[in-house]
């Protein structure tokens, strides 16, 4: 190699190394007082600011993912056993959607230190998007009761069980996490949760006043305006999820913010409840662009649903491989292929993409949406 390119090389590695630092060391110093709103909720990107964690890619888009992912490949061409860039690739893959990429990073630093809790939580979280549960309840199994993150456990625990349809269970061990919690801002973060898991079983009451709970007084907060909104756009109520939208982005403007597409989310849902089909699949396709993993799923789904109900069922087909790609496990996306293909007569693979949904939501809750309904039409197509 050129002695150019040599120093410059080093150069290279030296200027990411001073970054890593440097931003760990700001993200950190902020984490005591971030305002609510700003760095919340489920997967990686909720950890964000926690101890160790490294969070140079939080806002940042998706460009600029890929260039921090490309400096951290440089980094470990020269120094392959730099634990740190391991964990960094890790988080910057799953925030990506790179999660079997960011798998393979996360197991790469647990084995360089395998004492380390926060690699844990981190692989753990990132089975949990590939719908690899058994592999992330025996990472969470493995942090000690007595560690200082161990409250992250039943968080994270809850977030497994919501994808199994478990949501009795999830809201279970999300109570336990606000209980042990050591500040508001977490305890905040633990009922916007019960009110997503709430959501996602259709009790919409209960989540409502979950979402009303998921607020610290004094700080602005927008969360409890998006969930409100999500719940009353599913229903059909479409003035009072326009009004909750509305205090949203009143709320935006005073400085708080959701994680990135979740704004677009809410919008594309209203969009739907109007019939805007081509509108909600503009504003969905934004949104599943910019929203991180496991937002990104959700955002997916939704935009899928919107093409077939469009009449685009290849571009809904296609939208739904993208989530399934990211995360094969997916049960309301697997549920929603079937029903596509069903309706295109194709019974073989429908029943195939139902057996499939209904391995993941085997123990759901009873009256769990969408169960006795793939039940049904899988027994019909038999």
């Amino acid at each position: 190699m050129p002695r150019w390119a040599s120093v410059s090389l080093v150069v290279l590695v030296a200027g990411v190394l001073a970054g890593i630092a440097i931003r760990q060391a700001s993200v950190e110093r902020e984490a005591s007082h971030r305002r609510a709103g700003f760095e919340f909720g489920s997967g990686p990107s909720g950890m964000l600011g926690q101890r160790g964690f490294w969070t140079g890619l939080a806002g940042t888009d998706s460009a600029s993912r890929h260039l921090e992912i490309s400096a951290l490949r440089s980094v470990l061409d020269v120094i392959p056993d730099y634990a740190p860039a391991y964990r960094a690739l890790s988080l910057a893959y799953a925030l990506s959607g790179s999660s079997h990429k960011a798998i393979e990073a996360g197991r790469t630093y647990s084995d360089l230190r395998p004492e380390d809790v926060d690699g844990r939580l981190l692989l753990a979280s990132v089975y949990s998007m590939v719908g690899a549960s058994d592999e992330a309840l025996a990472e969470l199994g493995r942090v000690e009761a007595a560690d200082s993150l161990s409250f992250w456990v039943d968080k994270m625990l809850g977030d497994v069980f919501v994808t199994k349809g478990m949501v009795d269970r999830a809201v279970g061990s999300y109570l336990r996490f606000i209980e042990r919690a050591p500040h508001e801002l977490l305890r905040a973060d633990g009922w916007f949760s019960v009110g997503r898991a709430w959501a996602s079983a259709g009790r919409s009451e209960d989540a409502l006043a979950a979402f009303e709970r998921a607020v610290v007084p004094g700080l602005v907060d927008v969360r409890p305006h998006w969930g409100r909104g999500m719940v009353h756009a599913a229903e059909g109520r479409l003035d009072l999820a326009r009004e909750a939208l509305a205090a949203l982005e009143v709320g935006q403007g005073e400085g708080a913010r959701l994680p990135p597409g979740l704004r677009e989310l809410l919008v594309g849902r209203i969009r739907m409840g109007e019939g805007r089909w081509e509108e909600a699949m503009s504003v969905l396709e934004e949104a599943s662009e910019e929203a991180y993993v496991p937002d990104r799923l959700e955002c997916l789904v939704v935009l899928a649903e919107s093409c077939w109900r469009a009449g685009h069922p290849g571009r809904a087909r296609g939208t739904v491989g993208r989530c399934l790609a990211i995360n094969p496990a997916h049960a309301p996306a697997r549920y929603l292929m079937a029903r596509i293909l069903e309706r295109q007569g194709a019974r073989d693979e429908a029943a195939s993409e139902y057996r499939a949904c209904l391995e993941v939501w085997r123990n759901a809750d009873p009256g769990f949406p969408g169960v006795e309904d793939a039940r049904r039409r899988l027994e019909r197509l038999r």
